[in-house]
């Protein structure tokens, strides 16, 4: 259930309502943690849909690494 409903403003300005819950969040080699999410449709591609995007408050406790080369990436937190 979400917890509210929070106005979304995305990058093409177009604004709407959207859902935020609170969930529990765990990642290999990172502590399990309660964080809050916003539930955004967001296409790159008509063939591709983004599931989860992970922002800088996430970010903050890891080591992200893009190769573009082979359009890998790897995310690496500490224990």
């Amino acid at each position: 259930m979400p917890d509210e409903t929070v106005k979304v403003t995305t990058v093409s300005l177009r604004s709407f309502d959207s859902y935020q819950y609170r969930i529990w969040l765990g990642l290999p080699k990172w502590c399990v943690s309660e964080v809050s999410v916003i539930e955004v449709p967001f296409k790159l591609h008509s063939d591709t849909r983004v599931k989860c995007k992970i922002g800088r408050d996430i970010l903050q406790h890891g080591v992200l690494t893009y190769n573009g080369l082979d359009n890998s990436f790897s995310l690496d937190f500490k224990e």
